[in-house]
């Protein structure tokens, strides 16, 4: 039987953390498209995308609070699946449309979640929230790194955005190998 990974990166981290790489295949990604390069507003909002993590919704929701009265404005986005109270303000705006569908933002928070990295790829400066008390998830491969920022730090963060590196969509997600998914969907033998 084998592992269908996104990548040969994922495929890389897998290996890292002892899976047999002859179990290893890479099947491609369904669930994204490559990005248009976003266009990066200096003055515009921040979109914050809450975790599916309640908790750490909740520091993430309190942090851009306290951040938005030093006149910082968000989008905010709650996790679909995970919905929780967003009070609007002047300097608060709550979304329910995804990244993709945003225009002129300064840049993207994210906490565990695959969001960072779809913002990252789309060239938006992108800043990772560590949660107090718990584990915020770093969901990126191995060798895809972005800043991160805790309810202290998230102001200054805020206030020193820049793009990330450039990452090659390829090297994240590669093109679907419909043949190895039908394959592996059928148990592993020819679905013919």
């Amino acid at each position: 039987s084998s592992d269908v990974c996104s990548s040969d990166l994922y495929k890389a981290d897998l290996e890292r953390l002892g899976m047999p790489a002859d179990r290893l295949e890479i099947g491609g990604a369904f669930r994204f498209q490559a990005p248009v390069p976003a266009a990066i507003d200096p003055d515009g909002p921040t979109f914050a995308a809450l975790s599916s993590n309640l908790a750490a919704a909740r520091q993430m929701l309190d942090a851009v609070r306290a951040v938005a009265r030093h006149r910082r404005q968000f989008v905010v986005k709650a996790h679909p699946m995970y919905p929780i109270d967003i009070p609007e303000s002047e300097s608060i705006r709550v979304t329910d449309r995804p990244l993709d569908e945003q225009e002129g933002l300064s840049g993207v928070l994210y906490c565990a979640s695959v969001v960072g990295l779809e913002a990252a790829l789309a060239g938006l400066p992108t800043i990772r929230f560590l949660t107090d008390g718990g584990v915020a998830m770093n969901v990126l491969p191995a060798g895809v790194d972005l800043p991160t920022a805790d309810a202290a730090s998230l102001d200054n963060a805020l206030a020193n955005l820049s793009p990330p590196p450039a990452i090659e969509w390829g090297s994240i997600f590669a093109d679907v190998d419909m043949d190895r998914w039908r394959r592996f969907l059928a148990g592993g033998s020819d679905p013919s």
